[in-house]
């Protein structure tokens, strides 16, 4: 008999399987829990404060209600800046909340069944180094879109599909070379 076809390996798939998804959800559950308890603690509202105070200690404009269209370039450039720290603050505050559980499901069950030989240590090195390069690419794409969304902000969804849509192409391009070296 193939061993695909032993029924005790695909008891332990299934069982694997199970497990892996209680730790998607859970982690699913866990990132929902973080951005509920930062808008009702008003955390949220202080981060956006600080972004502010951030370009208003570089002396970048905001925007205003009627803002001369030569300064308005200058705001825009304050609204990117912006929306880039905040989402720089909640992409890695998203993989501090996550790393328990891609631990458990994606090393520590790996390892269960014999499949991952990587040490923890290794495995630690690697997810801090793909949280800050993604919490990086993350910042960018956010800072682009609020950037255009301060220019036109009836685009902003425009915007957000075409350079989450060219994120992806180069990822896929510049991944294997650059990337999965590190």
């Amino acid at each position: 008999m193939p061993s695909w076809t032993d029924p005790d390996r695909a008891s332990i798939s299934r069982r694997l399987a199970r497990r892996a998804r209680t730790v998607r959800v859970s982690d699913a559950v866990a990132t929902a829990a973080l951005l509920v308890a930062l808008h009702a603690s008003g955390l949220s509202r202080s981060a956006s404060d600080s972004a502010i105070a951030i370009t208003d200690s570089v002396g970048l404009p905001r925007v205003t209600p009627g803002m001369p269209a030569p300064l308005m370039s200058h705001a825009s450039l304050s609204i990117s800046v912006q929306t880039a720290s905040l989402f720089l603050a909640l992409a890695l505050a998203g993989a501090i909340v996550s790393m328990p559980f891609t631990y458990v499901g994606g090393f520590r069950l790996a390892r269960s069944v014999g499949l991952g030989t990587q040490s923890t240590g290794a495995w630690v090195r690697d997810y801090a180094v793909a949280s800050v390069l993604g919490a990086a690419l993350v910042a960018i794409l956010a800072g682009l879109v609020g950037w255009v969304s301060a220019d036109a902000p009836h685009l902003w969804w425009v915007a957000a599909t075409i350079l989450g849509t060219i994120g992806t192409v180069v990822l896929i391009h510049v991944a294997p070379v650059l990337i999965l070296p590190l």
